[in-house]
C-alpha cells in the first residue's frame, strides 16, 4: 500500500514537472513568434505571421486558462487582430478577456475597444453606441470615459461634419472670455 502511494505521488510530481516544462517551452515559442512578427526591420505586419501568433496566443490561453499570461495574450491577440483588420476576431478576444478577467486592469480597455472595433472596423454604429454607453455606465471615471463620450457624439458623422463640429467649438472657445 505504501509503495502504491509512492508510485502515485511520483507520477503526480513527474506530470507536474513535465507540464511546467511544456509551459516554459510554450512561452519561449511565443517570444520567438513575437520577435518574428514584430521585427524591427519590417514596416508592415505580416498577416500570415500575425495569424500564427494569434493562434499560439489562443492555444496558450486554452491550455493554461488560469495563468496570468493568458489574459495578457488574449489582449495582445485582440490588438493584433485589429491591426490586421480582423474586427470579428478582435471582438472575440476582447469579450473573452473581459468575461474571464473582469477584475484585471485591462478589462475596461477591452470594453472600450469593443466599441472601437464595432465603430471603426465593422462599421456597426448601433453596437458601437451600446458598447460605449455600457462602458460609461460601468466605468464613468475611467481615463477613457471622455473618449467614449466623444465617440458616441461623433458616431455616424462624416469627416466634414466632424471638422465642422470642431471648428464651431474652437470659435466658441475663442469667444468665451477667460476667467
Amino acid at each position: 500500500m505504501k509503495l502504491l502511494k509512492i508510485i502515485i505521488l511520483s507520477a503526480f510530481v513527474l506530470t507536474f514537472i513535465s507540464c511546467k516544462e511544456q509551459k516554459l517551452k510554450d512561452i519561449d515559442y511565443i517570444k520567438e513568434m513575437e520577435a518574428k512578427t514584430f521585427s524591427p526591420n519590417s514596416v508592415k505586419i505580416d498577416t500570415k505571421l500575425a495569424n500564427e501568433l494569434i493562434s499560439v496566443y489562443e492555444k496558450f490561453s486554452s491550455d493554461y486558462p488560469d495563468d496570468s499570461l493568458s489574459a495578457n495574450y488574449l489582449f495582445k491577440a485582440g490588438e493584433i487582430s485589429m491591426s490586421i483588420n480582423d474586427g470579428n476576431k478582435a471582438l472575440l478576444f476582447f469579450e473573452t478577456y473581459q468575461k474571464k478577467f473582469p477584475e484585471l486592469k485591462k478589462a475596461p480597455h477591452c470594453l472600450f475597444l469593443q466599441g472601437f472595433v464595432y465603430e471603426n472596423h465593422l462599421k456597426d454604429t448601433a453596437n458601437a453606441r451600446k458598447k460605449y454607453q455600457y462602458f460609461l455606465e460601468k466605468y464613468p471615471t475611467h481615463e477613457l470615459a471622455k473618449d467614449a463620450s466623444a465617440s458616441i457624439e461623433l458616431l455616424g458623422k462624416s469627416t466634414e461634419e466632424i471638422i465642422r463640429i470642431f471648428e464651431e467649438r474652437q470659435k466658441q472657445q475663442a469667444q468665451t472670455p477667460e476667467k
